[in-house]
């Protein structure tokens, strides 16, 4: 996992990329079906507020992103972009090891005082990775990545949709995975938006397993970390979900990124080049299409 994303990441160097962004399979694009972010990144882009570059695959949460920020943070980007999807936020989950690495040696102290453990990955553990990131280790620790098993498939719709009923706390590991997260990106001074994806609100309301305080206790935890949030959790209506598990179909990917474009527009573009109305001015033409790496 961390070497593809290693090579994207060096690829930028030295280059403007004015936004990044970190997320699950709900953005990783399909040959025949774009993701919102892709969408959204060509549709800025024309207005001359790109290029970007989107960080995703299946499993990725706050666990995962804290452990990347720090080289997002060194591309030194305008924006980074964190998806948050309830589903990630729940008490079990997996860990891709190798991105532990990514873990400067001076966050370690930090990391240490944090949920890891949840997933089964102590000090020690977190400590023995970053010795293994380096140089000449690598072949090592990809021998030795085993994340935690994913919930088994099979389940019955009612059990997978009770899975976005989660009931968020301050002390939920992934929620104080995502304090940790934004605080650094408030001490690299870069904004950050998270987007609260959608899900399937029509039939959690049937089951009674709703729980849209989850949201307003992630709009809080962004608030006070500096970053803003960005609530699509009922932006799409069930027909454009393509399955339970938060994916959405083309219909659906194209009314989210027109959403997060006008988002974005508000973020990336200098205040003196907005109207009077407060709408950014186009600034160029031509901008190159977004980048991306999924998997």
């Amino acid at each position: 996992m961390r070497n593809g994303f290693a090579r994207t990441l060096a690829s930028l160097e030295g280059k403007a990329t004015p936004l990044v962004w970190l997320g699950d399979s709900t953005l990783a694009a399909m040959p025949e079906l774009p993701s919102y972010a892709e969408l959204a990144g060509e549709e800025i882009a024309r207005e001359g507020l790109g290029p970007q570059v989107v960080l995703a695959t299946f499993g990725l949460d706050f666990f995962h992103y804290y452990c990347m920020i720090g080289p997002v943070l060194e591309l030194r980007p305008r924006a980074v972009v964190l998806v948050a999807n309830l589903r990630m936020f729940a008490e079990s989950g997996s860990l891709f090891l190798d991105l532990c690495t990514f873990l400067p040696a001076s966050e370690l102290p930090a990391a240490m005082q944090l949920p890891f453990e949840r997933r089964g990955v102590g000090p020690a553990r977190l400590l023995s990775y970053q010795l293994l990131g380096l140089p000449g280790g690598e072949w090592l620790l990809g021998r030795l990545y085993a994340p935690s098993a994913f919930p088994e498939r099979g389940r019955t719709p009612d059990e997978r949709f009770r899975e976005w009923g989660v009931r968020l706390r301050r002390e939920t590991p992934a929620v104080r995975m995502m304090v940790a997260t934004l605080e650094r990106a408030r001490r690299a001074g870069v904004q950050v938006l998270v987007v609260a994806s959608p899900i399937p609100y029509a039939s959690l309301e049937e089951l009674e397993a709703y729980r849209p305080e989850s949201i307003e206790l992630l709009r809080e935890v962004a608030a006070e970390g500096g970053a803003q949030l960005l609530d699509l959790h009922r932006a799409l209506p069930r027909e454009e979900l393509r399955d339970d598990d938060g994916h959405y179909t083309r219909a659906g990917a194209e009314r989210l990124a027109a959403i997060v474009a006008e988002r974005l527009r508000e973020m990336l573009a200098p205040s003196g080049a907005r109207g009077s109305e407060g709408a950014p001015r186009p600034l160029a033409a031509g901008a190159a299409k977004p980048r991306a790496y999924s998997r």
